[in-house]
């Protein structure tokens, strides 16, 4: 077993079809599936001359490129596992991973180069490669020729064989660090493949780089964004238009905010003017995931791109995917729904899954159970629980065990996974969404979850973000909006939200969302802005604060 055995049978089916494009538009580069074939065995042949073997670490600092995935497969396909950083994580992350999994090399481009002088545990690695020009005191990644040198063998492998080592993003509680062996890779790779419908010879304009392995295992071209992964809330519009423009990407996987910064670019004069004597150019297929998928957002994607599939896809660094759900499925009263909090739909568990509501009991462990015991625990359709899942493609435990005890369990020597997320099943097996389970608020005989009252929230248009917490045991809402509403658009608003029981509405300029997604609200730290708002507001009318309209219901 190893999973880059798929590059050569693709390289053999498809060899001059491009495999990764990747850069800005007239400075761009690309590799067709054989040219990135040979780059894999150069590389390969440099990895295992320096001495790194099958039971080596390599840590990749590399940002998304044409070198990142043919180092990634090179070491692949010698058996050593790759470490893959959070590219949001920062410089305190990254010396915990170096502390604790102990690379035995890394390959790093130049931008990355001033790290090895703040953190001593990353110049510690013993091994260093370059993939572009050498760097000081590194190999550089192209140093054999092609002529005459054989193609290494790629190894047979274990299906537990570790293939790629990431953080998880800590959501549920402590960091922890996701093993993905081969075996787990290739049955994630069957999932996707059903699920994203991955077609050989399609352009997939890719902003969710997990996604383009199994691009490059189905024979679809992957089209890397021109932009900041660590920053994707940040896109710049019109650099990804002009790849769009030149290369007429049919599908494209992308988060909430990278959408978003596209759709607002498509609806400003500027944008429009500059692309209106141009070939328009319309995805066939749409997916998104990564965070929640509000229904206003899906409105602007069907307005923009009326004859696109759009598809929600549900999934965890442990689960990908989980649900999936067209969009065209989501009818009118699930949107209504949504607002008398419903929380968000997601859409029917995909093949080779299953997923289980059972009793909250977030916070505890679940001792192992039999599978009748299992089924004891589960809430019937239409009541909310915690969501579990298992399958293939369902990661079994962490490394070193880790973070097993608050997010595994067995059920008759089956493995299960808890995602940390409330949901809900309906009687047409549909999954929703509800919220953390660690955001569950008990101050009322009714509890309800964060996603409940921030879906409800985001049904209307002029809200942008909407984050729910509670404060001494009070509910508030802080939302940030699009434009000022009309205070008979507010009275709706409120009258809408009656039934989450609000102590509070507040309205921020902005409200802070997490650093790896740049679309989940950031609960820990909007608690915080909201203590320091309400501190300094005692009255109980509508005032202004520093710009911050405050408005106490």
């Amino acid at each position: 077993m190893n999973i880059t055995l798929h590059l050569k049978r693709v390289a053999q089916e498809y060899p001059d079809t491009a495999a990764l494009i990747s850069g800005r538009v007239h400075r761009e580069r690309q590799l067709t599936f054989r040219q990135l074939e040979t780059m894999v065995s150069l590389i390969a042949h440099t990895l295992a001359s320096a001495g790194l073997h099958k039971n080596s670490r390599l840590l990749l600092l590399v940002r998304p490129s044409l070198e990142l995935y043919a180092i990634l497969l090179a070491a692949l396909s010698r058996g050593i596992t790759c470490i893959l950083p959070d590219a949001g994580g920062g410089a305190k992350s990254l010396a915990a991973i170096c502390q604790r999994l102990h690379p035995n090399a890394v390959a790093t481009e130049g931008v990355a180069w001033p790290l090895f002088l703040l953190l001593r545990a990353l110049a510690r690695i013993p091994l260093r490669f370059s993939p572009g020009g050498a760097l000081v005191g590194s190999i550089p990644l192209h140093t054999h020729r092609s002529n005459g040198l054989r193609q290494l063998p790629i190894f047979d492998l274990p299906d537990n064989h570790p293939a790629l080592i990431t953080p998880t993003s800590g959501t549920t509680g402590v960091p922890k660090i996701a093993v993905r062996s081969h075996g787990f890779l290739e049955a994630q790779r069957r999932a996707l493949q059903s699920c994203l419908d991955l077609q050989a010879g399609e352009i997939d304009l890719v902003s969710l780089p997990v996604f383009a392995l199994a691009n490059l295992a189905a024979g679809v071209t992957s089209l890397i964004a021109d932009t900041n992964f660590s920053r994707l809330g940040k896109t710049t519009a019109h650099r990804i238009f002009a790849q769009m423009q030149r290369h007429h990407p049919n599908r494209m996987a992308c988060s909430p905010a990278f959408i978003q910064r596209l759709l607002d670019g498509l609806e400003s004069s500027e944008q429009r003017r500059r692309f209106s004597n141009t070939q328009p150019f319309t995805p066939r297929r749409i997916y998104i995931g990564g965070a929640p998928v509000f229904p206003t957002l899906l409105r602007r994607l069907q307005t923009r791109f009326p004859e696109a599939s759009v598809n929600i896809v549900y999934g965890s660094t442990e689960a990908e995917p989980v649900a999936c759900l067209p969009v065209e499925e989501y009818s009118a009263p699930d949107r209504e729904a949504a607002t008398r909090g419903a929380g968000l739909l997601v859409g029917k568990p995909v093949a080779g899954i299953e997923v289980r509501v059972i009793k909250d009991r977030w916070g505890h462990s679940v001792n192992d159970l039999t599978d009748a015991e299992l089924s004891r625990l589960a809430r019937p359709a239409g009541q909310a629980g915690e969501i579990v899942v298992s399958g293939p493609h369902v990661l079994g435990g962490y490394l070193d065990g880790v973070g097993d005890d608050e997010n595994k369990f067995c059920a008759d020597d089956r493995r299960w996974h808890r995602t940390g997320d409330a949901g809900r099943l309906d009687e047409q097996g549909r999954l929703w969404i509800l919220g953390r389970c660690s955001r569950r608020f008990d101050d009322d005989p009714n509890p309800v979850y964060n996603l409940q009252i921030e879906a409800a929230a985001m049904n209307f248009d002029w809200v942008h973000q909407a984050g729910a917490i509670t404060i001494n045991h009070k509910r508030y809402l802080a939302i940030s909006t699009k434009r000022r509403p009309e205070s008979a658009e507010f009275r709706v608003f409120r009258l809408a939200l009656v039934w989450a029981k609000l102590f509070a509405i507040v309205t921020l300029p902005s409200l802070p969302v997490d650093r790896r997604h740049n679309a989940k609200i950031d609960h820990i730290s909007l608690e915080r802005t909201l203590r320091r708002v309400m501190a300094r507001h005692k009255q109980t009318n509508v005032t202004v604060l520093n710009n911050t309209k405050v408005k106490v219901v």
